[in-house]
């Protein structure tokens, strides 16, 4: 089940936010379920304006929401999609796919964002999938890096991927998140994004009954969507995951279904390493790099100095002050676990941050920061790029 307000359109108000030729055509599937509850819709198509409602109780149909508990599945999932679809960027978002794809779909004149949304939802469903899910992500910032031993040329995934998501199902499914995997793909240049949509561990919440009023529980499965992207041209896949044993559940399956091979992207080859911060501020530099006026030092962390190995962590606004004003060097034999840095770009009037933790997690602010971020990382030596055919993983997956 899919946590949603349904109460809000308890207001009939709130549902002529939709236009009743759609609102019709939505709710057309469930016809025999609002008879039973004294709502009887006029035909689909029979309201050819937005604003011709006439023929449509609102009232009696905002009643159903006051008593959400019984209405079917599949008509909570469909109002639920649509309001997290009906922003007015996500209008635009949807627009301009469609025009991309060259798709036989054309929305009414007078549409409004949820109109849009629900004529998609209604018309091509994989495709408003795909954007749902490319919106569950969006804010995503932090990745978990794995470098292939090499790079294969002409690459495209697979026509089908139910194999991957039989793969992924079986371990959702041993570890208590049922058989919910669904994948869906999109290219983007050279970078092949494949959103993961799944479901959580169950939930279960207190509530009291709309009906007798009585105390109970609800019991459902949040929804959850993750990212793999594959960069063609870097040869390396990111992932941004839900818990802390997907990655390495993306890594094996991804590989063994898209290469054929589950150790394609080794788990022992690492993204970066921070070992130019000991040679001081000078590794810093990023002059000649389009978009960047400055970079700094903000926090770092360290081990292994002194007999007891002792971790070692030091913040300020510029670190490496710090350790100018003490006359302190970062020791050679120190192993740089997280340095945290302060960018100032050029279109921007804050700095943003972002943050590298070896061998192969990254954090930053934007998703754009990480382009003109990562040149200055290979110039500086922070990105590895040795490429080694050692595997040290210890996971296994069983692929049928």
């Amino acid at each position: 089940m899919i946590t949603v307000n349904l109460r809000r359109y308890s207001e009939p108000d709130t549902l002529r936010e939709i236009s009743p030729r759609t609102l019709i055509a939505l709710m057309d599937e469930h016809r025999e379920f609002l008879a039973g509850k004294g709502v009887e819709l006029p035909p689909v198509g029979s309201l050819q304006t937005a604003t011709g409602g006439q023929d449509l109780d609102y009232r009696s149909l905002a009643t159903i929401f006051l008593s959400p508990d019984d209405i079917p599945a599949e008509l909570v999932e469909k109002f639920h999609m649509v309001k997290q679809m009906s922003a007015p960027g996500t209008m635009d978002k949807i627009i301009d796919t469609v025009r991309a794809r060259q798709t036989e779909f054309v929305f009414p004149a007078d549409s409004s964002p949820e109109d849009v949304a629900a004529n998609l939802l209604m018309t091509n469903r994989p495709l408003f999938q795909e954007i749902y899910a490319q919106k569950a992500v969006a804010r995503y910032r932090s990745f978990v890096y794995y470098v292939a031993r090499r790079k294969r040329p002409n690459f495209h995934p697979p026509a089908s991927l139910a194999a991957l998501e039989k793969t992924l199902n079986s371990w959702y499914e041993a570890h208590q998140r049922g058989r919910s995997a669904r994948v869906f793909w999109r290219e983007h240049g050279h970078e092949y994004w494949f959103y993961v949509r799944h479901a959580q561990p169950i939930k279960r919440d207190g509530c009291v009954d709309l009906k007798d009023l009585e105390s109970g529980s609800m019991i459902y499965r949040p929804e959850r969507h993750d990212v793999v992207i594959y960069d063609s041209d870097a040869g390396e896949m990111r992932v941004h995951a839900d818990c802390e044993q997907e990655p390495e559940l993306f890594r094996l399956a991804f590989g063994m279904h898209l290469f054929n091979d589950p150790n394609y992207f080794p788990a022992s080859k690492g993204k970066y390493t921070l070992e130019p911060l000991k040679a001081g501020r000078s590794v810093l530099a990023c002059a000649g790099i389009d978009g960047l006026l400055d970079i700094s030092l903000k926090e770092i962390e360290f081990r292994g100095h002194g007999e007891l190995g002792l971790r070692e962590r030091v913040s300020a606004l510029d670190v490496f002050s710090i350790f100018e004003k003490r006359e302190y060097k970062i020791p050679a034999a120190a192993d740089i676990c997280m340095a945290r840095f302060s960018v100032l770009f050029r279109d921007a009037k804050k700095p943003r941050s972002f943050t590298i933790r070896p061998s192969n997690f990254a954090t930053f602010s934007r998703d754009d920061d990480s382009i003109p971020l990562h040149i200055w990382l290979e110039r500086q030596k922070f990105v590895l790029l040795n490429r080694e055919e050692n595997n040290n993983g210890n996971w296994s997956l069983e692929f049928s």
